[in-house]
């Protein structure tokens, strides 16, 4: 995939599978993308509800801008400073932003081994 300009606002849909998702292919995500291309997205989002984007390479802002041509985006508190990353980027990790593992936090909300074991069968 070249990563130029979206000046041709045409683009692929090849569907995964019959009932869900498609990948897109020919949009660049960290070129400026024009209204009728975000409009020509939003449509192929509704028909298959997920879209991938194979072989993209965008950073947290990136992400972050081309998700706001869908609508408006949750924010998860204050942006981190240390990584600097937006207040509208949720990392779900189980390791710092050093890589190293994270001992586990019990949680309220969080269900039990045995609520898990119910819930998948």
């Amino acid at each position: 995939m070249s990563h130029g300009s979206n000046a041709n606002l045409y683009f692929d849909v090849v569907p995964l599978a019959p009932s869900l998702g498609a990948e897109i292919r020919g949009v660049d995500l960290r070129s400026d993308i024009p209204p009728v291309l975000v409009h020509a997205l939003k449509a192929a989002w509704e028909k298959y509800g997920v879209l991938l984007f194979r072989g993209q390479t965008i950073d947290d802002d990136a992400q972050v801008r081309f998700a706001r041509r869908f609508g408006l985006l949750e924010r998860f508190g204050p942006p981190v400073q240390a990584g600097h990353r937006p207040a509208e980027v949720f990392r779900a990790a189980n390791t710092d932003e050093d890589g190293r593992l994270l001992p586990p936090r019990p949680s309220a909300d969080a269900p039990s081994q045995a609520q898990l074991a119910l819930a998948c069968g």
